[in-house]
């Protein structure tokens, strides 16, 4: 993992600034893929998942789903 994603994390985590606010810095340093990559081995519901989903929306990276949707609605 890049040197440039650890102090984005770092700053996005420990920050007291809206987190779209601090995240939109990020924008031309960091690289989607790497995000990606970081965002599908993230614990969901920690602050490190928080920060890279908003990254991953930021950057318009595509969000990897933890679970496939599953639809109730009757067949015909």
């Amino acid at each position: 993992m890049s040197k440039a994603l650890d102090d984005a994390l770092e700053h996005l985590t420990t920050t007291y600034q809206s987190l779209a606010q601090a995240a939109v810095g990020y924008r031309e340093v960091l690289d989607s893929k790497e995000i990606n990559a970081r965002l599908a081995k993230a614990i969901p519901d920690t602050a490190e998942y928080v920060a890279l989903k908003q990254l991953a929306f930021l950057l318009q990276t595509p969000i990897i789903d933890e679970k496939p949707v599953v639809s109730n609605a009757p067949t015909e």
